[in-house]
């Protein structure tokens, strides 16, 4: 690849949450598509705070809530966009998986979605702590109730982590429950057995850390086929480089 083509870099990413409402992204560079088939490296030299109540440049792009209100619920991607007339470095956050359906500020034509998921939850950005840019692990510092599973079965539970997880996550990370009596219980990208993990063979307590793959649509599976209880929380997620 020739050094003046450096299509798809990123160098130096670290974006983390600051506050229950802001972001802050440190400096970093990355190659940005000029929205056709070119582009270039683009330098944040600044330190920014992107509020969530924000709507427009360095905050939502939409928000039903209104102009200084948190946004609502959900695991939104986020933008880093450029102005080539201006100059200018920003981020914009949206619900939108791809470029064409985010309401850029003006001017904005410059665009490149980053390997991170925005979640809000209870109307608040969920604290986290990730590593392994560029293509994180996000995990959340505290889990996510998703299903509680009462009753043993031969029926597959379907995980929606829609709003849980970004667009381009592939593997979600589980912390299981375990209840009332030993549990017998399997994780799964498909509601088979065949890719499926076995995560609690007559077991009781608490097991934290468990990961399985997630399939298109952002969905798990899972199945307590004997025991009393099995509660299931999303404790985080890995990403792929962006779609």
């Amino acid at each position: 690849m020739a050094i003046n083509d450096p299509t798809y870099f990123i160098g130096g990413c670290n974006v983390g949450v600051y506050n229950s409402a802001t972001l802050v992204i440190e400096p970093f560079a990355a190659w940005l598509w000029n929205g056709s088939s070119g582009g270039d490296i683009i330098n944040l030299t600044t330190t920014l705070y992107p509020d969530m109540r924000n709507i427009g440049l360095n905050g939502v792009d939409v928000n039903p809530n209104g102009q200084g209100n948190m946004c609502p619920d959900g695991c939104y991607d986020i933008y880093m966009i450029y102005n080539p007339t201006t100059q200018d470095v920003g981020f914009i956050c949206s619900l939108s998986g791809s470029w064409g359906g985010v309401r850029a500020p003006s001017g904005y034509t410059w665009y490149r979605k980053l390997m991170y998921g925005v979640l809000v939850y209870g109307r608040q950005l969920a604290a986290n702590h990730t590593a392994n840019w560029p293509m994180p692990t996000v995990m959340l510092s505290t889990p996510i109730l998703i299903t509680e599973i009462k009753q043993a079965s031969t029926n597959w539970i379907t995980l929606d982590l829609s709003k849980y997880t970004p667009e381009n996550s592939r593997y979600a990370w589980y912390r299981i429950v375990c209840l009332n009596s030993p549990v017998n219980a399997y994780l799964a990208p498909t509601a088979s057995t065949q890719y499926a993990k076995l995560v609690s063979y007559n077991q009781l307590g608490v097991f934290g850390g468990l990961g399985c793959r997630i399939q298109g649509g952002q969905l798990g599976y899972a199945q307590m086929f004997n025991g009393g209880e099995m509660d299931i929380y999303l404790d985080g997620w890995s990403q792929t480089e962006v779609s």
